[in-house]
């Protein structure tokens, strides 16, 4: 596996560095840690007029990215000690310079905290952690502190994956399949249905009238042979129906289940939902009590 881990030094980024004990990341790979010396660029009509030294970045800036990527990539180093660990420091707009880093290094998966030091983050919706998940080739694992869980637990992780049949759900849940998990770990495919609309493609929905019957029971049959890879993983696996918008119930199941990451696959993701918080895979990104991972199929996946 090829990792691109950005780490700008803030506790959200920390976050992100100590999940990756909890990801079931092979034991070998290569991870690029990437730190960004934030650099915003007027716009280019200003930008002739300016002096040169107000379009240079602040050396301080650069070598404190330097530093702090270098010190993230010891710490992975001890966490994943079979990786090739190496470190990258750039200067610019910390996700069009992660987004660059990406095409070129094509990671199986990008890791970054929900929350950074950018004072524009968390207020805009094109925040770092959303635009990445937006706009990247490769999956994207956006990390948050888990909220406590005050049932019993379980030795290992907790996954839940959000699974409505399409190709993006499969994707899911083949990611899933094929990490590490710790022995003990558990697996949740879990599926909303109607009779609250989302928009087509990104979670399929059915009303609970006319065929109800009839529908029910092909789902019932995609998610016996949607378990089977995970059973095949080792990871015990249950399964779960609700009624209800997913944006909500995703979310709702996660806290109650005390889920320790959860998957949603890409697939629907269009020119216009990609930006929209009201997407199933964003709304995740931005409210759900874990981890989230939203799998988008690579090259060598």
């Amino acid at each position: 596996m090829r990792l691109l881990i950005a780490y700008d030094g803030s506790p959200s980024a920390d976050l992100a560095l100590e999940d990756l004990a909890h990801a079931g990341l092979p034991a070998e790979g290569d991870a690029l840690v990437l730190s960004v010396a934030e650099h915003w660029l007027p716009p280019p009509a200003l930008a002739e007029m300016a002096p040169p030294y107000l379009l240079e970045p602040p050396a301080s800036g650069a070598q404190a990215a330097r530093r702090d990527a270098e010190s993230a990539a010891r710490r992975v180093g001890e966490l994943l000690p079979r990786f090739r660990v190496a470190s990258a420091a750039r200067t610019g707009s910390p996700s069009t310079q992660i987004l660059s880093e990406a095409d070129g290094f094509r990671p199986d998966l990008i890791v970054v905290g929900s929350q950074g030091r950018s004072a524009v983050e968390g207020v805009l919706l094109g925040s770092v952690s959303l635009s990445i998940v937006a706009n990247a080739a490769a999956s994207v694992r956006v990390v948050r502190k888990r909220r406590p869980f005050r049932g019993s637990r379980v030795e290992g992780e907790r996954i839940l994956v959000g699974f409505d049949g399409s190709v993006g759900s499969w994707e899911a849940i083949a990611a899933v399949a094929r990490r590490n998990w710790p022995a003990g770990s558990e697996a949740r495919l879990f599926t909303s249905i109607g009779p609250e609309p989302t928009p087509e493609g990104i979670l399929w929905t059915t009303g609970v009238k006319g065929k109800e019957a009839e529908k029910l029971d092909r789902l019932w049959q995609k998610q016996e042979e949607a378990a089977a890879p995970l059973a095949a993983a080792k990871l015990a696996v249950d399964t779960a129906l609700r009624v209800g918008d997913p944006r909500r119930t995703l979310l709702e199941e996660a806290e109650v289940w005390g889920a320790s990451s959860l998957f949603v696959g890409a697939t629907g993701l269009g020119r216009i939902e990609r930006f929209l918080i009201g997407s199933v895979s964003m709304t995740a990104v931005t409210r759900a009590p874990c981890p989230v991972e939203v799998v988008r199929r690579t090259e060598g996946a």
